[in-house]
């Protein structure tokens, strides 16, 4: 099966919760969230809700983020186990500083889909996270 990515949007808020709403995904589909705050460290919470009342958190465990000099940065990832038909949400809440998010739907992984990872943190003009470790599926999904 071949993986679909979708854009689902992208939400900011200087104080309070962001929130981007008015999602459609089917259960099985995979959200990945990608963020960016002005707090480095303190409550950090991804969310994912079908009806915008009832809220999921998203999988920590394939979740890679970077606290440096009180900037957050992280790709989170939720396995939806509910259809949203239009009133979905996920909302990204680090208490009162500035922060961004950006929503992908996507389709088509693997069981399984957490293969490899690399970081890097640092200032520079050509970033690089380093290089990734030999893929071992046979689609993948490279996000960075």
């Amino acid at each position: 099966m071949a993986i679909v990515v979708t854009a689902l949007g992208t939400a900011q808020a200087k104080t309070g919760i962001a929130t981007i709403t008015g999602l459609t995904w089917t259960s099985g589909d995979v959200l990945i969230l990608i963020t960016a705050s002005d707090q480095g460290f303190g409550e950090i919470i991804m969310e994912w809700s079908e009806d915008n009342s009832t809220w999921h958190g998203f999988d920590a465990v394939d979740a890679l983020a970077s606290n440096v000099s009180n900037v957050h940065a992280g790709i989170y990832r939720a396995l939806t186990t509910v259809a949203a038909t239009g009133n979905g949400a996920v909302r990204f809440n680090n208490t009162t500083d500035a922060k961004a998010i950006t929503a992908y739907k996507v389709t088509g992984l693997a069981a399984t889909p957490f293969d490899k990872s690399s970081t890097g943190t640092g200032t520079s003009t050509t970033p690089s996270s380093g290089q990734t470790p030999t893929l071992a599926q046979a689609d993948e999904l490279i996000v960075g």
